[in-house]
């Protein structure tokens, strides 16, 4: 987050800056959310 705040101050685009960033965020997050799940649910473990 430190280097995205530096970029967007660095550039004078913000918007851009973080919307990149939200979106490489959510193209590991998701994956990774869903491997968790299908782990849970392979395992039989409540959550």
């Amino acid at each position: 987050m430190y280097q995205g705040k530096f970029l967007a101050t660095q550039t004078y685009r913000p918007i851009e800056t973080f919307t990149v960033l939200v979106l490489f965020y959510l193209a590991v997050a998701f994956p990774v959310g869903q491997l968790v799940g299908w782990l849970e649910r392979r395992r039989g473990i409540a959550g």
